[in-house]
């Protein structure tokens, strides 16, 4: 396991490599902010646990 992973990768090659999708879904609320002035609009993020194959996984900089 890695604390705070990332990953550099395209999204046609990560979806492409997921070889197991586990039965774990869960979302939570979160805000996606754009405009000038800043504006705020409710939105979903989360999913399932995955696994793909061959994605080089990253410990991210501090």
């Amino acid at each position: 396991m890695v604390r705070e992973p990332f990953i550099e990768v395209d999204t046609k090659t990560l979806w492409s490599s997921v070889d197991a999708v586990a039965n774990d879904l869960r979302f939570y609320p979160g805000t996606c902010g754009k405009g000038n002035p800043e504006q705020g609009v409710p939105v979903y993020l989360g999913g399932p646990t995955f696994r793909a194959a061959n994605v080089r996984v990253l410990k991210a900089p501090r």
